[in-house]
């Protein structure tokens, strides 16, 4: 390969390839958690769930249970909106932040 064509390659390969994902920022989305997700999930920190009769996991069992709340996994869910939160819609930085949040919050 020419040197000019390797030096093409060398920077415009990575904007090619988009990254897997953004590292995120656990601090980013605490009030999101308090306000929002506390609401149902029992949450480090933030008062008791105030919906009864529903019993979704708490955060510290999805942090700490990374086999089966994959990053994948994680992430699928919230790009959808779930009951009872159907018109939560969050953004792809929120999806960012709120992996990154389960993953301090497990340790990992």
């Amino acid at each position: 390969m020419r040197p000019f064509a390797l030096l093409h390659a060398a920077v415009l390969l990575p904007l090619l390839v988009p990254p897997a994902h953004a590292a995120g920022d656990p601090n980013a989305v605490r009030g999101l958690v308090a306000d929002r997700c506390a609401r149902c999930h029992e949450v480090p920190g933030a008062e008791p769930p105030r919906v009864e009769g529903i019993a979704p996991p708490s955060f510290l069992q999805i942090a700490r249970n990374p086999e089966v709340y994959t990053e994948a996994r994680l992430r699928e869910f919230l790009r959808r909106p779930h009951w009872p939160m159907q018109a939560f819609i969050l953004s792809p930085r929120d999806i960012d932040d709120l992996v990154a949040y389960f993953r301090a919050l497990g340790g990992s």
